[in-house]
């Protein structure tokens, strides 16, 4: 029987993390302050999921996104899912080498759903997560199915 996930979600856009109120993106701070403030060993103990999202609006940099969120989670223990942008297999093996267990796909989903069964078969269902955005509700909700 399914049970209720806890899934803390970072949002990260253009080199800074962010809050998002009905889309609209506030700079809390950069990788630094995020973990000066926060610590997601400890914060690992009362979540069950940690997702990090790029949702860049333009020029995503996919080097950056990976070493901002590698550095969050080098001592957090728990399933981590990397997300944002997300439209090839290709990116999908990156995400995965860079130390994802899941991949959180957007836009693909609904554009391409296709993509989702093509990433099931490469990378396991288990490691594929569909995120949607619901414009009106205050936070953003992402279903995973385990």
């Amino acid at each position: 029987m399914a049970r209720n996930r806890i899934i803390f979600t970072l949002l990260y856009a253009d080199g800074h993390f962010m809050l998002s109120r009905n889309f609209r993106l506030q700079r809390i701070g950069d990788v630094r302050w995020l973990l000066d403030n926060y610590k997601f060993g400890l914060l690992a103990e009362s979540i069950d999921e940690l997702f990090i999202l790029d949702v860049s609006r333009s020029n995503r940099n996919p080097r950056n996104f990976i070493a901002d969120a590698s550095a969050v989670v080098a001592d957090c223990f728990v399933p981590v899912g990397f997300g944002g942008g997300i439209r090839d297999i290709h990116q999908v093996g990156v995400l995965m080498r860079a130390g994802a267990d899941k991949v959180v796909i957007n836009t693909a989903a609904l554009s391409y759903p296709e993509f989702i069964g093509e990433v099931a078969s490469e990378v396991g269902a288990q490691s594929v997560a569909i995120s949607v955005d619901v414009l009106g509700a205050t936070s953003q909700k992402v279903v995973s199915e385990n």
